[in-house]
């Protein structure tokens, strides 16, 4: 456990914040880092005005320390599963933002690839997703993608073109089928969800790298799902993926300079996962819906639309 404070203080980078990580009291972690650092002879970490930082010692020792975590995970990960007679499920989780053809996709590749083995879902706020991959709770995230993060393997599984919702289309007016500007969307306010769901860090990107300036609408949604309800209020527009967009709404798909923007969605899991070898067959399967040559890439659709890649 203390090797475990350790790594919770070079990834957080606060004493606090690593202790609420591990689920114990700031003066127990403290008093468990001190123990260590007796240990091992010498002071890992050094507090500052800018927070906690390696000292020599410490840029030496934590990644050997990270690495032999990982390596005891695995040890322990492999001994639970031998300890099985049923193949145990994978364990997914997923945002809200996923539609349910890539989920459906998603049982059939695992099927596929490890017959008997079921599914276990979860959806919960991205920031949960995240923590839970990390603890070894979850086998797999399947979310929009997003930054990376060590110790993380991933691959680009899907993507489906941005459209714009407003309350109605003008009969005189552009029709569905007409694309928008991202120019002419950053003249109306968007409501945006929380972070919870991927989707308001995907808009704030997409708005980014146009550089163009986001209008708001003062208030939040907590995800996605009620977006066009509060849309029809007439409280603003929004930006959805084509598939989260109900039958009959009026939504226009989305270009900047042109090029059609896109929503992509990753399969994210860890490194030394036991299941590691199955979850990248199942990634590889689900990355068949991308059109060729674009499979495996993990880098944002936003940024290719605004290089102008096809």
């Amino acid at each position: 456990m203390l090797l475990r404070y350790a790594t919770a203080v070079m990834r957080e980078g606060s004493f606090g914040r690593a202790a609420r990580f591990c689920g114990v009291t700031q003066p127990a972690l403290s008093n468990g880092i001190a123990v260590l650092e007796r240990t091992l002879g010498g002071r890992l970490f050094d507090r500052g005005a800018r927070g906690v930082t390696p000292t020599p010692l410490g840029e030496r020792l934590l990644p050997l320390i990270e690495n032999t975590l990982r390596d005891l995970d695995s040890v322990l990960a492999e001994a639970r599963l031998a300890a099985d007679q049923e193949p145990r499920p994978l364990h997914v989780g997923v945002s809200t933002l996923i539609n349910r053809d890539l989920i459906e996709e998603l049982f059939a590749a695992v099927g596929a690839v490890a017959p008997g083995r079921t599914v276990s879902l979860r959806a919960a706020p991205m920031a949960d997703l995240r923590d839970a991959l990390a603890q070894s709770t979850l086998d797999v995230l399947l979310t929009p993608v997003g930054e990376a993060a060590r110790g993380f393997q991933r691959m680009l599984v899907d993507r489906e073109p941005v459209v714009h919702v407003t309350p109605g289309l003008a009969e005189d007016g552009p029709g569905e089928s007409d694309p928008i500007d991202l120019r002419e969307v950053a003249a109306l306010p968007l409501i945006l969800p929380t972070d919870a769901c991927g989707l308001a860090p995907f808009v704030r990107k997409v708005f980014a790298d146009g550089g163009l300036d986001l209008r708001t609408y003062p208030g939040e949604a907590y995800d996605c799902r009620v977006l066009q309800d509060w849309v029809a209020l007439g409280l603003g527009s929004a930006l959805l993926p084509r598939s989260k967009v109900t039958e009959g709404a009026a939504a226009r798909p989305v270009r900047l300079a042109g090029v059609p923007v896109v929503m992509a969605y990753e399969t994210c899991w860890l490194a030394n996962s036991p299941l590691r070898a199955e979850i990248a067959a199942v990634s590889r399967q689900l990355s068949g819906r991308l059109r060729p040559g674009h499979a495996g890439r993990s880098v944002l659709v936003t940024r290719w639309a605004a290089r102008g890649r096809p």
